[in-house]
């Protein structure tokens, strides 16, 4: 018996050499992603992604033809279709499609190739969802990406309604990264994309904010990719089309590395720049303060004997700033272990005071938000045990304006949980964006992330919680709330990618691709401008206004030097009563005007930001 399996099992090995070293030397074709997943795409829009289809065989692929087909291959096409193809060893095709939904509801096919390939006819599956435009709140997920992978930072409401996303991206056949701006318009569709940079450099875009001119001005890093050196800051500031108009590194010294957070307009049309700088054996928090051509006017830094970081800053309502990050110098635990650090500085960036919260692990920040109360909210994540903490959870600290803890919760499932982001919403709560591990990887042996949404109330009291993603890695890096009450989220994804993909989502206000039903309204019976609601206010406040008739609308905020910090609306609107969500986060505290006008008519209000 053991002499028979012995046999069987040696002409098993012999039939399994035979049949690898023939497909070795066979010809081969390989299409990625094999599962082409377009994202929940508004009706009437358009998506596009692509597929890359390789030659992995030892002699020329030749595509004689590609096609779509299924129920629903109307939906799908190329754009163009290359036709018949013929690909080298080891060559690749980058093939677009393009989805173009009709009408809500989820939608597939299947994209035949064709080849001399042993294999042929090889396909790939196409699927995408639909969302409804009848029912108020624009919702949608979008996935943008190149064929080698991208990076995803920021992502901020534009003027128009659309977003501006900062990012990186590697481009076909590159070994390094560029910067990235990425504009879309209010359905998520793409408008444009630029890139930025220096050949054989790597650099990357991690937060872009709107400039008083309509333009951008961006901040990430810059470093050589031949090198064995550490990176610079980098800033990127160009006009509202994304053309560059100029581009700047700042650094402490070439033997440090120098990194960015975050970045934010000050009162006198400069900017702060956020991040940390290389020491001895760690770090320490790091400010830049230039003008609005990129001159330093002054840097400082931060921390002591261990390593502190900055994960977000914001402007005071004094004058001036207040940053969030972690610090093992003031460590309660000891220099092993971070805590969270905030730290309150003055304009010209001397401090003021710091203060650390954590236990006896790591407690790690991700961002914070001001609340109306003149208090601070933080967020991140803990591990302390002390805390509650079963492996790792997203953490929520609520200060009052001497910085003295007035609650803290966590948030999560059993697994790693984290955030990386928080905002104050309309209503008086707070939403924070992160990640949750929810899936559990057999083939490796790993729990994956999804991107992890909590909505709270005033209190911290869990409202509602979502996650999104699917069998790989997804996470969250920044969310704001919307003009139309929603909320933006950017991302990445590998689940829907080859590698890694900007993974973009708006939600209506209950976290729901669903949209509101808007209840119909007698139209307005002549032309007002309302006081803005709450007044004074922190980050974000609501502008309602009334038309009688259509025309072209121009709504427009004001500092109290006159100069016009942004357009909320610009364009032809239908008569009606309309309610325009604004936030100010990137703003400095003080008053400013609002100043609606239409068809020789004009109203002007004055509201109070408080920091």
């Amino acid at each position: 018996m053991r002499v028979a399996t012995a046999n069987f099992m040696r002409c098993w090995m012999i039939s399994l050499l035979t049949i690898t070293v023939t497909a070795a030397f066979s010809q081969t074709v390989n299409i990625s992603p094999k599962n082409l997943y377009f994202g929940r795409i508004p009706e009437g829009k358009k998506a596009q992604r692509d597929i890359l289809i390789y030659n992995i065989g030892t002699k020329t692929l030749n595509i004689s033809k590609l096609r779509i087909e299924g129920t629903d291959a109307a939906l799908f096409k190329m754009a163009p279709d290359p036709g018949s193809v013929s690909l080298g060893i080891a060559q690749k095709l980058v093939l677009p499609i393009e989805f173009l939904p009709a009408m809500d509801g989820s939608y597939s096919a299947k994209l035949i190739v064709e080849s001399n390939a042993a294999s042929s006819p090889d396909i790939a599956d196409l699927s995408g969802i639909s969302t409804d435009l009848d029912k108020g709140i624009i919702t949608f997920e979008r996935i943008f990406g190149s064929p080698d992978g991208d990076g995803t930072g920021s992502v901020r409401e534009t003027a128009d309604g659309g977003f501006i996303i900062a990012g990186s991206m590697v481009r076909l056949n590159e070994d390094y990264s560029d910067a990235t701006l990425t504009k879309t318009d209010k359905y998520g569709q793409l408008e444009w994309r630029r890139w930025y940079g220096e050949e054989d450099w790597s650099e990357g875009l991690g937060a872009a904010i709107v400039t008083p001119d309509g333009g951008y001005i961006a901040v990430g890093s810059h470093k050589h990719s031949a090198q064995l050196g550490q990176p610079d800051i980098y800033v990127v500031k160009t006009d509202a089309s994304g053309n560059l108009v100029w581009q700047k590194s700042y650094f402490q010294s070439v033997f440090k590395a120098d990194e960015s957070s975050d970045i934010i307009a000050t009162a006198d049309g400069g900017y702060i720049i956020a991040g940390d700088t290389q020491k001895e054996q760690d770090k320490d928090a790091y400010l830049i303060k230039i003008d609005a051509d990129g001159k330093v006017l002054w840097e400082k830094l931060y921390g002591g004997i261990g390593g502190e970081d900055i994960a977000a800053i914001k402007p005071s309502g004094d004058g001036g700033y207040v940053f969030v990050g972690s610090s093992s110098t003031y460590s309660t635990s000891g220099p092993s272990d971070y805590d969270f650090y905030l730290v309150k500085v003055d304009a010209s960036g001397n401090q003021v005071w710091q203060k650390s919260y954590g236990g006896t692990d790591w407690d790690k920040a991700g961002g914070f938000t001001m609340t109306g109360d003149g208090g601070y909210l933080l967020a991140g994540y803990t591990a302390s045990p002390e805390f509650g903490a079963v492996a790792r959870d997203a953490y929520l600290i609520k200060l009052d304006a001497a910085g003295s803890i007035e609650w803290q919760k966590l948030y999560g499932w059993e697994h790693k949980d984290g955030a990386t982001e928080v905002i104050t919403t309309d209503d008086g709560g707070y939403l924070f964006v992160g990640s949750s591990e929810r899936y559990y990887d057999t083939a490796f042996e790993v729990w994956r992330s999804d991107i992890y949404v909590v909505k709270t109330d005033g209190g911290g009291v869990e409202q509602w919680s979502k996650t999104f993603g699917d069998v790989q890695e997804e996470s969250a890096a920044f969310v704001r709330q919307c003009s139309d009450g929603g909320y933006i989220i950017s991302g990445r994804t590998s689940s829907y990618s080859k590698d890694n993909d900007i993974y973009l989502i708006k939600l209506g206000r209950d976290g729901k691709f669903t949209a509101v039903q808007q209840p119909v309204t007698e139209l307005p019976k002549e032309f007002a401008l309302e006081q803005n609601y709450p007044n004074p206010f922190n980050a974000v406040t609501s502008i309602q206004y009334h038309l009688p008739y259509t025309g072209n609308v121009e709504l427009a905020v004001f500092n109290i030097q006159g100069q016009q910090v942004c357009t909320l609306i610009n364009g032809v609107q239908q008569a009606g009563s309309y309610l325009i969500r604004w936030n100010a986060d990137d703003l400095a505290g003080g008053f400013y005007f609002y100043r609606l006008h239409t068809e020789g008519l004009v109203q002007t209000r004055r509201m109070l930001l408080l920091k």
